[in-house]
């Protein structure tokens, strides 16, 4: 099934011009970041893990915990996250991406997060992150299959997502 919704994803987004999301969508994806940011910093890995994407468990899961205790201590808390912009990144099925910024107890970094909705849930799909607008890590890491769309106006985001 995870093959199948990327294989779909890549296919119709490449080369596709980004697509709105309403405001209700947009409200509902920021209330998903705020609550994972939240589970972050309550070190609830596992829940983070098991309520997202089959996608995002593609990485196993003490690879995810590992990589959130290296994330906690570069980073610090991860305070908030503001919003720069909110698109439909695919079709059907239609992941949400945001993209803004994080401040964390040690900084900012760009952030783009990826939610999919299964199951009447939006359920996380992956998290990117860039450091001084050049790199960008993705989690999970390894081949993200699921767009190239073109970066919104006035991104500060090197898009790629070869792995």
């Amino acid at each position: 099934m995870a093959f199948g919704v990327a294989a779909s994803l890549l296919v119709t987004a490449c080369g596709t011009t980004r697509s709105s999301v309403s405001k209700n969508q947009r409200h509902l994806a920021a209330d998903k970041t705020d609550e994972l940011r939240e589970l972050f910093n309550k070190n609830v890995r596992e829940d983070i893990y098991t309520q997202a994407t089959a996608h995002f468990r593609s990485q196993l899961l003490r690879d995810w915990e590992a990589r959130c205790d290296d994330l906690q201590k570069e980073l610090g808390s991860w305070n908030s996250f503001a919003t720069e912009s909110a698109w439909i990144c695919g079709s059907e099925p239609s992941p949400i991406c945001l993209d803004g910024t994080a401040i964390f107890g040690q900084g900012h970094r760009s952030m783009k997060v990826a939610w999919m909705l299964e199951d009447g849930q939006l359920r996380l799909l992956f998290l990117a992150l860039g450091r001084d607008g050049k790199s960008l890590e993705v989690i999970p890491p390894g081949p993200q299959r699921f767009f190239d769309t073109p970066p919104p106006p006035g991104s500060k985001w090197p898009i790629s997502h070869a792995g």
